[in-house]
């Protein structure tokens, strides 16, 4: 794609795309233009069309139609300011699943079984809140307002920030994770550098091996935990980090110690 890949990365970087959807539609692209071997400069709403119909032939998924559209709609309606070749595209239909996660007992024991404490923590935050995995290894201790109850997400979607309650018992939980790891520098989740996030992936791993551990079968994904926040199943005392008292400061992390 040569000077247009260029300009459609800038294109992204400029609206503050995150650095996922950034590499997902210029992927997109190539594919499109791979398909062809021609420049989409010179093809438009027939090319896309046919492009689509021949993944789904191929039994692509609802979910990769619907990135290929995301992604082609981008191309040809910001980089390319063409959107007449765009605006008949239809979204495709993506069928939502059922969560995994469905019962205090599974929850309880998922998080008893996900190791290390850093990684538990992540995935009771997630649990807690329904923050996207991403926003909270952005997370920075001073984001954790204990006396409003909230949290500070500086970093949302679309690099949106916004603010989201605390749960007391997240809260509590936090604050036996912070005196137990003291984690370096700003970041509440810190990676192997202080000022270095998390991976994602890392996180992913230890809840698919905790619950290949348990025996369950079914698919169990951050998103499953996401799709309960401030549900009834939220367990009861998912502090539980080493049978320690919990520390009572309603003064935020950094005074809890």
């Amino acid at each position: 794609m040569g000077q247009l890949y260029e300009k459609m990365a800038s294109d992204l970087k400029l609206r503050r795309y995150s650095a996922r959807t950034q590499k997902s539609y210029l992927w997109c692209a190539q594919r499109f233009v791979r398909h062809f071997m021609r420049s989409p400069a010179e093809m438009g709403s027939k090319e896309i069309r046919d492009f689509l119909l021949a993944h789904h032939e191929r039994g692509a998924s609802a979910s990769t139609i619907k990135m290929y559209v995301a992604g082609l709609r981008f191309l040809y309606a910001v980089t390319l300011e063409r959107p007449a070749e765009v605006q008949n595209i239809p979204w495709p239909r993506v069928a939502q699943n059922l969560p995994a996660v469905n019962s205090r007992d599974e929850v309880d024991a998922l998080l008893a079984k996900i190791e290390p404490l850093k990684y538990r923590m992540v995935v009771m935050t997630a649990y807690g809140t329904g923050l996207r995995i991403a926003e909270i290894l952005a997370l920075e201790t001073r984001d954790i307002d204990s006396k409003a109850g909230l949290i500070h997400v500086r970093h949302g979607k679309g690099d949106r920030p916004r603010l989201v309650p605390l749960p007391k018992r997240l809260l509590a939980a936090l604050r036996e994770y912070w005196r137990l790891e003291r984690p370096r520098g700003q970041l509440l989740f810190p990676g192997q550098e202080p000022d270095k996030q998390l991976c994602p992936d890392t996180v992913r791993r230890a809840v698919h091996f905790a619950a290949a551990e348990l025996g369950i079968h079914r698919r169990v994904t951050m998103h499953s935990f996401r799709h309960y926040a401030e549900s009834p199943v939220m367990p009861s005392e998912p502090f539980d980090l080493a049978r320690s008292s919990l520390i009572s400061s309603a003064d935020g992390l950094a005074d809890s110690a």
